[in-house]
């Protein structure tokens, strides 16, 4: 299974996040060099590096939305709303957003301060890297995060989706390490304060502001399923 993190060059290019009218719950992923505003050229050079790099339809299916069809067992006018990308596949569908996720230098150093926060010197990092290829360093570094710490820190995708900063305090204890952090949200902005132990997940709890309710709420995350619904809310306003 293909990891599209492993593909980017982070020095040169970012991800970009979009939807699409034929799938309007899920969000798929292409990779854009900076300053790029040519979606077609950026659908099409990720479609090709992730067959060179192996990967099946369920992998573009998955990353991009991308099908392989036959425009000769298709419904025309249907086709006339298909997004295509090259090599016969298609988007079965129009975008509905298209969103770079540009906060690079943000996640360059929340990985640095999470591998000092557990541990992993720059010294590791250089001796464990091959620093001529610059594809996928992140996703690499995650192989020694985990044979050192049994952990391993957010992959980009996953960083700009919990919309974190790095921790702004991280506290060891015998129990395992707890950290607070702030969120970026702009509708929701608060406070999550975790657990992180090695048994992996975060349990711990969010304080947000609620712009429904006009309201400040307190919600708590359980250790049996911390990426699951909150076990308890509380209108704290």
């Amino acid at each position: 299974m293909i990891n599209l993190e492993t593909l980017v060059n982070f020095n040169e290019e970012t991800i970009a996040e979009y939807a699409v009218t034929c799938d309007t719950y899920n969000k798929y992923h292409c990779i854009v060099p900076y300053g790029c505003d040519d979606i077609s050229s950026a659908l099409e050079d990720t479609l090709h590096r992730i067959i060179d790099a192996d990967g099946d339809e369920e992998d573009l299916k998955r990353i991009m939305c991308a099908e392989k069809l036959d425009p000769g067992n298709e419904d025309p006018e249907e086709m006339e709303e298909f997004i295509s990308i090259d090599l016969g596949y298609y988007i079965c569908g129009q975008m509905m957003m298209f969103r770079i996720l540009d906060n690079v230098s943000g996640y360059q150093r929340y990985c640095m301060n999470w591998y000092a926060n557990n541990g992993i010197s720059l010294e590791d990092i250089i001796e464990f890297l091959d620093t001529d290829n610059q594809e996928g360093v992140y996703e690499r570094l995650k192989t020694l995060a985990y044979r050192e710490t049994g952990s391993e820190p957010l992959g980009f995708i996953a960083y700009n989706d919990n919309g974190i900063k790095p921790a702004e305090i991280a506290i060891d204890t015998k129990a395992g390490t707890i950290k607070a952090y702030e969120l970026k949200d702009n509708k929701y902005p608060g406070i999550s304060v975790v657990y992180e132990n090695k048994t992996g997940g975060e349990p711990g709890a969010v304080m947000s502001y609620n712009p429904v309710k006009d309201s400040i709420d307190l919600m708590i995350y359980s250790s049996s399923d911390p990426d699951g619904d909150p076990v308890e809310i509380y209108a704290i306003k």
